[in-house]
């Protein structure tokens, strides 16, 4: 795969997840190192931006998710839009909060 065919897969996979990843999972499952892996989602992020997209790249440490942007929370509630596995109305507030949760559950 090109570069341009890795950033399709990773917003591919990132989009399915629903959840944050790790850098070095993304690495591994699209077999390209964690420099390129990197590379490839800050551009993905810049490309988000820049076109206006309603999505934004998250990056919360080392792991990173696909997001509606908070400013069109409001529309995707209105759609009433499944959040099954997406959570795309969250924040980055809630997305923090509940990933915080979720680890102190772990450690019980």
């Amino acid at each position: 795969m090109n570069a341009k065919q890795i950033q399709a897969a990773v917003e591919a996979v990132l989009f399915a997840a629903g959840e944050p990843l790790e850098l070095s999972r993304l690495a591994q499952a699209l077999e390209v190192n964690e420099g390129l892996m990197e590379q490839i989602l800050k551009n993905l992020e810049a490309q988000l931006d820049e076109r206006g997209s309603g999505l934004c790249l998250l990056r919360l440490g080392n792991r990173y998710q696909l997001c509606t942007r908070t400013e069109f929370a409001q529309s995707v509630r209105q759609a009433s839009v499944s959040y099954t596995h997406l959570r795309a109305h969250e924040t980055r507030h809630d997305i923090v909060c509940r990933l915080l949760l979720e680890k102190k559950k772990k450690k019980k």
